[in-house]
């Protein structure tokens, strides 16, 4: 093991509907709340999972494929991870209180930042086994969750966050440490890719055509 970080909360969220946006009704998963302390769930290979009926409790709306490329999750964004430390300057900034979920992830996480985290670490989470594989590049929804320019602001500032891919599924607790137990010898950070990522294309994500 080569360090722990303490889970702030895991959060998770249905389907609703979010607004409108170019003149369409936008349902998504973006909208998560905590779960309670002490309820474990279970992990599998696409994200979060009720342990007793194997059900999903925790849903992207958008699930399309196009040119390709999944719209939104998909195996190499199973788990959204995101740093308690971001919470302070976003509420100054966008004038309102914030709970962990407010940014969409599963996990808020404690005690570690995007500069620290480098693409391909694996971490330990309950019987789970993560592998972490990119930044999170912020899209229209965010605006429409935390109001317009917050999407622009995340690209500018860096508070990206992270996604996991899952190696090995298993029950997972909602209190507690994971625990970082592989990490490359030599690789980019998440703050590297997602400076390079902004650097290369600084625009914000829109409503993708049918």
């Amino acid at each position: 093991m080569l360090r722990e970080v303490p889970i702030v909360s895991v959060n998770t969220g249905a389907v609703a509907l979010l607004g409108e946006h170019r003149g369409r009704l936008v349902y998504s998963g973006i909208v998560k709340a905590p779960t309670l302390g002490g309820t474990d769930l279970y992990l599998g290979l696409g994200g979060l999972l009720d342990p007793l009926d194997g059900h999903r409790v925790d849903f992207q709306a958008d699930e399309r494929v196009i040119r390709g490329k999944r719209v939104h999750g998909g195996p190499l964004k199973a788990v959204y991870a995101y740093p308690r430390a971001h919470y302070t300057p976003w509420a100054n900034e966008l004038n309102c209180a914030l709970i962990p979920g407010g940014f969409g992830e599963n996990l808020t996480v404690d005690d570690v930042l995007e500069d620290e985290v480098v693409i391909g670490e694996r971490w330990a989470w309950g019987d789970a086994i993560l592998e972490v594989t990119g930044p999170r590049r912020p899209c229209y929804k965010l605006n429409m969750l935390r109001g317009d320019g917050t999407s622009e602001a995340m690209m500018a500032n860096g508070r990206c966050g992270w996604y996991f891919r899952v190696i090995q599924t298993g029950k997972v607790p909602t209190v507690g440490v994971l625990q970082v137990i592989d990490r490359p010898d030599t690789g980019p950070t998440i703050a590297d890719v997602f400076r390079r990522k902004a650097q290369d294309d600084p625009t914000v994500p829109d409503m993708p055509d049918d």
